[in-house]
């Protein structure tokens, strides 16, 4: 004959089984709740990021256009001046000064993509790009495996060329350090983003950038 429970021992049961799935709700719920750490919204990495994602202020965006390189494979770089302002306020005198690099779309289904850089970045950039064309003409006389020289801006964006043999190629990807898209350079390419900066360095520090 099998054993009969008792009303009592029915009951721990049954209350042991509900602490248990009470547990389990609350963990599951505290779990779903609370945001993984990679969805959290990174913060703006450069002063132009940080300027504009103000809020309850009125901001100024000055945008002078300073070139275009075409690339390979239907792909471009577009290069622009940016000055920030705010209108009014205390910090209606405060400027800030840069450069926007756009990727535009090369297909039906891209889009654009959108780097900021801070003028003393647009210095570094303009002196690192000096530093691979030197240094570009120096590897050209040698063989290399793979040698890649890359410059990486605040905001993930990333500049340079690589060199496979003899053959050199250079490229821009504009954008996050999360996705972004390429713009395939030759290393002419390279060249003429290198004087657009220039163009784009000189300008801004005429109308007042330090």
């Amino acid at each position: 004959m099998r054993p009969r429970l008792s009303s009592v021992s029915m009951l721990r049961i049954v209350c042991g089984l509900l602490f248990a799935l009470c547990c389990t709700s609350s963990a599951y719920a505290q779990e779903a709740v609370s945001p993984p750490e990679a969805a959290k919204k990174p913060e703006p990495a450069t002063a132009i990021e940080k300027f504009m994602a103000r809020r309850g202020v009125l901001i100024v965006k000055d945008f002078y256009n300073v070139g275009m390189v075409s690339g390979q494979l239907g792909t471009s770089l577009e290069i622009k001046m940016l000055i920030l302002s705010s209108a009014g306020g205390p910090s209606a005198a405060q400027k800030i000064f840069g450069v926007r690099f756009s990727r535009p779309a090369a297909g039906r289904y891209e889009s654009e993509e959108v780097s900021f850089l801070d003028f003393d970045e647009c210095v570094a950039l303009l002196d690192a790009l000096g530093f691979m064309q030197n240094l570009a003409i120096k590897m050209a006389q040698e063989q290399h495996e793979y040698t890649e020289v890359i410059f990486v801006t605040r905001g993930g964006m990333r500049i340079g060329f690589y060199q496979e043999g003899r053959e050199q190629s250079a490229f821009a990807k504009v954008g996050g350090p999360i996705g972004g898209k390429r713009c395939w350079l030759t290393m002419d390419g390279l060249a003429e983003v290198k004087d657009l900066v220039q163009q784009a360095v000189t300008r801004l520090r005429e109308m007042g950038a330090k």
